[in-house]
């Protein structure tokens, strides 16, 4: 494996004969290279002292994780979409009934890890969490407003 500029790069040469009709050999080389890109973006995030501090209770803290795979990255909002069948496939995962995901979203909304942006469209809530790029998770941060106290949350109108 060869590294150029931080980037992953495999290299795969083959050499094959090859005989005419004649009886001439000749040699065919051919290159194959394999770019993988840069190490994707990801989700820092310890759950264990978010779970603490906001006195989440055990089950729902095992929904959070489970909604957590679903939120797309900071420069498409950071947003869960949580419906129906969402709350369904949760529950099967984790061997729940569907209300009690439904419960567990009311309680992470009231906790203000999951801020409702519209029926069924929750943020993760930016000043916790972050997936993606800086430079995105930055913008979306202060589109959310604090009260004083730091509890009381609504998203600023950026229309």
């Amino acid at each position: 494996m060869i590294e150029v500029g931080n980037v992953a790069k495999i290299s795969k040469v083959e050499t094959t004969k090859v005989v005419d009709m004649n009886g001439e050999i000749t040699e065919e080389t051919t290159s194959v290279s394999f770019n993988y890109g840069k190490e994707p973006d990801y989700i820092k995030v310890y759950l264990d002292n978010i779970v603490v501090l906001a006195e989440i209770q055990g089950w729902i803290s095992k929904v959070l994780y489970e909604l957590i795979k679903g939120v797309t990255y900071a420069n498409k909002g950071q947003f869960i979409i949580i419906n129906s069948g969402y709350k369904r496939i949760v529950a099967e995962n984790l061997g729940i009934k569907q209300q009690s995901v439904t419960n567990a979203v009311n309680q992470l909304t009231k906790k203000n890890i999951l801020i409702k942006k519209e029926t069924g469209v929750f943020l993760l809530n930016p000043q916790f969490f972050g997936r993606g790029e800086w430079k995105d998770i930055s913008k979306i941060r202060y589109e959310v407003e604090l009260s004083a106290d730091g509890k009381v949350m609504r998203l600023k109108d950026t229309t």
